[in-house]
């Protein structure tokens, strides 16, 4: 591998080039019970008490109610939206849940129980009567299967294991069409589901018509590609009920209520069907999942009957929303057929994309490009490059220890010499990123070439372990320097905490999935180091780093702070370590003030004094600019300020939790106004939405900006990394298996 030229190596290009960002069955879907309301109130189960004794039981309206009790700040999720499906020639199609084995109507369905069963709902007598019994959920079984009816396709399942792949307890089924052809794959387990694969690639719920003997209103429950729960409702010429509506068949019509603003909406779509929608409640629900969420009960008439629905859309489902699509578009749009890879920023560095930013693609899609971009990653390939078959790993003997994935891929502009100017450098926490995304697919879709290419990034990682616990941040052999001469030793020789943070996480990650406890040891020693070496408790704050020299290892000093080691903090196990303090307050509280300090170090400010954003060191938060006569000072981090939003989230629930409602309402006022800040940085394009890698407080541009870490900020309008604004918005943690931190 050449040396890079002198000339590349000075370039702002090269610069930008060293980016190191590296550093259950759900309940979430619409449901009904044809029970009152007084009825169901009665009927909550303790799991509820939690953070439903902050907003008492009322009738009032939500936002009255919540003004009244001046709690509104502390209850109020990102903006979502709720959908009412009508399907087929029939009922309205109201949604609605299976009994759970007890016998109850399903509407607080333990997340830990599991079943096998299916039911449906009779028109006639209203009762839910099974279709299928687990009895039958034996090895080669049919599980149910649809007769065909009215030109629907034959459908059936069957088991094919009871155990999962890693040897936990569990089932797999597979369903399948008239011909025969796989259309779907489930892993069971005795958590529910937790991945669903439709063959076909689409994601979206698998809708079809079945009939009892009787011909009677049938209601089959089914679950899409994201797990959401939906029920269908079909009425037959048997079926008579004066007061369902009924529409045209094959029909589908969809009507959205906004959450955020709490109105009551009224839409018609034709002279014979009016659906009225009104908010009559909101509560805060604490469940296993412990998602912190509104949760709205809504009313909905229908020629005069009505029924209850409730909706909650996890942070899995809102990020997957299709009004993020144009967020994601500019970059999927360009992506290679083959690898799925695509340029991290638009407008500069034409020829490559960050595994950092493609770990991002990968855990923000979810969809057919996220696979090929782990299996392009997953391909190990060591050269030569192509646009199809990207070189991902250096050449064998180019590094010590070998086995790294790089930071930087080559993804176009294969002529000439072309690698003598490349960035070759291969750190560690680029490694743990795209490790952390093929488990959270994994999680979604147990592909075993994805936990095997997670198995392998932690195989390369232990080995940059030190004997402190600690991991160096890349092997021998890279260069680092200039003109005057390379430190081909530089990454060995140096530590960095954020890089330490993301492999700490993936580490704990990797033995949530797996359970074998060598991966738990290894992110005990990381963490034991971290406390140890990198934790000022005094400054409530990390060092940036470490960096030996002559054998004596040296911190940075706390003007080389770095943001991301307070957005990335291990806030579950900070809540879990009497080190931080001697009770969970007392913890929660210190992660605080981490967050704090960020803010008092690099927080960056409008001209009307507004916080609007974190910068990337106090150097880039100091830095002063004039723009059209307008003086502007310190650089905001799209990113990195999503982190600290989705931090300052994480902790308004913990408060909640805990019963300080005024604690949680300070964090989650500060989330939202973040929020709703960093989607003004977003601007339209011809291909979708996107943000600048960074920006100056009035949301202009920032170019070629020293962050203080060894990058400038990049140009061009575009930055996938600033797409990490979805994880803030939806409230989706990718530092947390499945996106949902457990209390």
């Amino acid at each position: 591998m050449a040396a890079p030229s002198a000339a590349w190596a000075e370039s702002p290009r090269a610069a930008s080039a060293k980016k190191i960002s590296e550093a259950r069955k759900t309940p979430d879907a619409l449901r009904k019970t044809a029970e009152s309301l007084q009825d169901r109130m009665a009927r909550r189960n303790d799991w509820e008490s939690g953070l439903q004794r902050l907003i008492p039981t009322s009738t009032e309206s939500p936002l009255s109610l919540m003004t009244s009790q001046g709690a509104a700040p502390a209850f109020v999720a990102p903006p979502v939206h709720l959908s009412i499906r009508l399907v087929g020639a029939g009922k309205v199609g109201i949604f609605a849940d299976e009994p759970t084995p007890s016998g109850s109507d399903g509407l607080f369905y333990p997340l830990e129980t599991r079943t096998y069963d299916l039911f449906y709902k009779d028109a006639v007598d209203g009762a839910w009567k099974p279709l299928a019994s687990g009895a039958q959920a034996a090895a080669g079984k049919p599980i149910w299967k649809e007769p065909v009816s009215g030109g629907q396709r034959f459908y059936q399942a069957r088991v094919v294991s009871r155990e999962y792949p890693d040897g936990r307890g569990g089932v797999i089924l597979e369903y399948f069409d008239a011909s025969g052809q796989r259309i779907r794959r489930e892993v069971k387990t005795a958590s529910g589901t937790v991945a669903t694969d439709f063959i076909s690639g689409a994601q979206t719920v698998v809708q079809t018509t079945i009939s009892d003997p009787d011909g009677r209103l049938l209601e089959i429950r089914l679950e899409d590609a994201d797990k959401t729960v939906f029920s269908f409702q079909y009425e037959s010429s048997q079926a008579k009920e004066p007061s369902s509506l009924t529409v045209s068949h094959g029909a589908v019509l969809e009507y959205s209520v906004n959450l955020e603003t709490g109105q009551a909406i009224h839409v018609t779509a034709d002279a014979s069907l009016r659906l009225d929608f009104e908010i009559r409640r909101w509560r805060v629900s604490a469940d296993a999942r412990a998602d912190l969420s509104r949760m709205g009960e809504y009313k909905v008439w229908a020629a005069g009957a009505y029924e209850w629905v409730e909706y909650r859309l996890t942070p899995s489902q809102r990020l997957r929303a299709p009004e993020n699509a144009p967020y994601l578009a500019p970059y999927l749009q360009a992506a290679n057929a083959v690898s799925g890879l695509t340029n991290s920023h638009l407008g500069d560095n034409p020829y490559g994309t960050f595994t950092y930013d493609m770990a991002l693609l990968a855990m923000l899609d979810f969809g057919p490009n996220a696979a090929k971009v782990l299996g392009a990653y997953a391909s190990n390939s060591r050269g030569p490059a192509t646009a199809d078959r990207p070189q991902v790993q250096p050449r064998n003997g180019d590094f010590s220890p070998n086995g790294a994935v790089l930071n930087d891929i080559r993804i176009k502009g294969f002529t000439g010499n072309w690698w003598e100017t490349w960035d070759w450098s291969a750190h560690g926490g680029p490694n743990a990123w795209i490790g952390l995304a093929a488990l959270q697919n994994y999680r979604r879709l147990p592909n075993p070439a994805w936990l095997t290419f997670a198995k392998e990034r932690a195989a390369f990682l232990v080995l940059l372990q030190d004997a402190d616990g600690g991991l160096r941040m890349g092997p021998k052999g890279q260069y680092y320097g200039d003109a005057n001469g390379f430190d081909r030793s530089f990454y060995w020789n140096t530590k960095s905490t954020e890089n330490n943070l993301s492999e700490l996480r993936f580490f704990d990650m990797l033995y949530e999935v797996t359970g074998d406890s060598g991966y738990k040891n290894t992110a005990d020693r990381i963490w034991d180091y971290l406390k140890r070496k990198m934790v000022d408790k005094n400054e409530h704050a990390f060092f940036r780093g470490e960096h030996s020299s002559g054998g004596v290892w040296t911190p940075d000093p706390h003007g080389d702070f770095a943001t991301d080691t307070a957005t990335w903090a291990p806030m579950g196990r900070m809540l879990d370590d009497p080190f931080f303090g001697a009770t969970r307050a007392d913890r929660l509280r210190e992660v605080e003030r981490f967050l704090d300090t960020a803010r008092e170090k690099t927080g960056v400010k409008d001209k009307n004094g507004k916080f609007v954003g974190v910068s990337f060191s106090v150097r880039s938060a100091s830095i002063t600019r004039t723009v059209e006569g307008t003086a502007l000072k310190g650089v905001v981090s799209v990113e990195w300020t999503s982190q600290y939003a989705l931090r300052r989230l994480a902790i308004s629930e913990e408060w909640a939790r805990l019963g300080d409602a005024q604690a949680a309402g300070r964090n989650l006022e500060e989330y939202r106004g973040l929020v709703q800040t960093l989607g003004g940085f977003f601007k339209n394009i011809s291909s979708g939405r996107v943000a600048p890698y960074a920006v100056w407080p009035n949301g202009s541009e920032a170019v070629l900006i020293d962050t203080g870490h060894g990058w400038f900020t990049p140009r061009g309008p575009g930055s996938l990394a600033s797409d990490y604004f979805l994880f803030a918005q939806s409230g989706f943690d990718p530092l947390v298996l499945g996106g949902i931190r457990k209390s």
